[in-house]
Parts: C-alpha cells; structure tokens; sequence
C-alpha cells in the first residue's frame, strides 16, 4: 500500500483528516463542474480530491495495519484503484485538453469513491452515515 501514498502531505494548520463523507462532497463537486462542461473546473476538484484522498489513507493506514487476514489486503487494493483513477484523470491527456476524458469520466470517479466507502464501512465494522 505504501508505494502508492508517498506524496506529501500539506503542511498548515492541523486538520482532522477527510472522511468518507468529505471525499464524496468533493467528489459532487467534480460532477457539478462536469455538467457545466467546466474543464478547469473538474480539473481544481480531481486535483483537491486527490490531495484530501492522500491525506484520508495516511490517516487510515496505522488503522489497517493493525487488522488481521485478507481485510488489509483488499482495502488497500481499492485505495490503489481510487489513485490509479484519479492520476489518469489527472494527468492522462499531459495537457492536451482535447484528449481529456476527465469530463466524460467524473461520474465513475463518484461511483468508484461511494463503493470503497461501502467497502470499508462493511470490512472496517464503520457505522456510514446517510
């Protein structure tokens, strides 16, 4: 799991870390970009979102690695998903704005986030709030 979480995290003010919930928030805002076809719009949030997301598996990894058998294992595996997603959102088209599926993709990004969530809810025993 860790090869994947190497970015930094920001430094300031200290914050408790982005839950679920404030993923999924970020998450819609994509979406509302996307519908108004607002490209750097959609490209503000991915890159928000991946920062809060980082921060969000730092903060669960000392959880998870107190945890026994294949759960580690598989929620990890989602987080990985979820960064592979958003760096091909992110950075696929290398700026070429013509080539960017990023608009196209937002609602599978928002479906990807609300599965993990439902994951680690059941796996991690999480009570998920509506």
């Amino acid at each position: 799991m860790t090869e994947l979480l190497t970015d930094e995290l920001p430094s300031g003010p200290s914050r408790r870390p982005p839950s679920h919930l404030d993923l999924l928030d970020v998450a819609r805002e994509v979406r509302r970009a996307a519908v108004a076809d607002d490209l750097t719009g959609v490209h503000r949030e991915l890159s928000r979102l991946r920062t809060d997301l980082v921060s969000h598996l730092h903060a669960e990894r000392d959880r998870l690695g107190s945890l026994a058998g294949a759960t580690p294992v598989v929620v990890a595996d989602g987080h990985r998903r979820l960064l592979r997603l958003l760096d091909d959102l992110l950075f696929r088209s290398g700026g070429d704005t013509s080539e960017c599926s990023c608009i196209v993709r937002s609602a599978e990004l928002e479906v990807a986030l609300r599965r993990q969530a439902k994951l680690e809810a059941v796996l991690l025993g999480e009570r998920r709030r509506s």
